[in-house]
């Protein structure tokens, strides 16, 4: 029993390590020193007098015996955790949630959410902010899970696609367009500057890239972090902006007074993203895609395209 006691601190690391195939790679995941990893690896095959890991393949792979232990536990620890699950609903233990989702979104993707997983968890917390911001918290593993708009770039991260959306043109009622499908040549002598957003975010990076590569260059005065503020600023006719259709939904009380025109090509897109730790699944993931998914598909899509009905073919492709 003794040596059954002491798996519990190192089968986590195993597990880690089977999956990456890198001790490199499980240290970054677990956030341990390679030395702390391969400590752990040598207890556990002590304890078990296995050898686990064939030491002489690079990268690291798991012997015969390894390969049994690694499909054993793991199995095992899946129906551990659905056990957990049943006996939290059977006895009302609910567990806590804490989740971040993008601005653009928290509206009411956010509030659908909270809505639907409020009544089973104890405790519940919403963060919202830039992608940036938010994965900076769930680095601190403040956060259980993020809605965001740019792929994490730290391999510990699994991102589930679940929408994707254009960029339109926005600009104020007073400034007159010789087509309804403008170019990038009538936006630069429009008359007013081009309104960005704050610089080394997701939708800043992309637009430079974009208009780099057509070398076109915007008189531009004002940076702002929030599409809300962005879309008033337009509406008060100081300048015009590329924006999220979903930034426009959210904010359908600020439409009147404004244009919403297609933008020209190339079209900036930004994909939507579930991401979440690789080493920890959150509670309820199935439900949370579920929601995400049919908000997407049966009130966003509906919504933008009552606001920008040319986007009906872009919707018809895949994620």
């Amino acid at each position: 029993m003794r040596d059954l006691h002491f798996l519990g601190s190192h089968t986590p690391v195993f597990l880690a390590v089977a999956s990456q195939g890198s001790i490199s790679e499980a240290a970054k995941v677990l956030g341990m020193t390679q030395s702390s990893v391969s400590y752990h690896l040598s207890e556990l095959e002590k304890t078990l007098k296995i050898s686990l890991f064939d030491r002489r393949q690079k990268p690291i792979g798991l012997t015969s015996e390894g390969k049994i232990f690694y499909r054993e536990l793991y199995y095992e620890c899946s129906r551990l955790g659905e056990i957990i699950q049943k006996l939290q609903a059977k006895n009302y233990c609910a567990p806590s949630i804490s989740f971040g989702i993008i601005e653009s979104l928290s509206y009411e993707l956010g509030i659908k959410l909270a809505s639907e997983l409020f009544g089973n968890t104890l405790n519940f917390e919403i963060k919202t902010g830039t992608s940036e911001y938010l994965y900076s918290l769930l680095d601190q593993q403040k956060l259980d899970w993020v809605i965001a708009s740019k792929r994490p770039q730290v391999e510990k991260y699994n991102s589930i696609p679940l929408f994707r959306e254009p960029s339109v043109l926005v600009i104020p009622e007073k400034i007159k367009l010789v087509r309804q499908k403008t170019s990038w040549e009538e936006l630069q002598f429009c008359g007013l500057p081009f309104l960005r957003y704050n610089q080394k975010s997701g939708g800043d990076i992309i637009t430079e890239s974009i208009l780099n590569s057509l070398s076109v260059r915007f008189p531009n005065r004002m940076r702002v972090d929030d599409g809300g503020v962005m879309l008033r600023l337009i509406k008060a006719g100081l300048g015009w902006s590329f924006l999220r259709p979903a930034t426009l939904v959210q904010h359908r009380e600020a439409l009147q007074g404004i244009k919403i025109l297609p933008m020209p090509e190339p079209v900036i897109e930004r994909r939507i993203m579930l991401v979440h730790e690789k080493s920890r699944r959150p509670m309820a993931l199935p439900k949370i895609r579920e929601i995400c998914e049919k908000y997407f598909l049966e009130d966003l899509k509906i919504q933008i395209l009552h606001i920008a009905p040319w986007l009906e073919e872009y919707f018809a492709s895949p994620v």
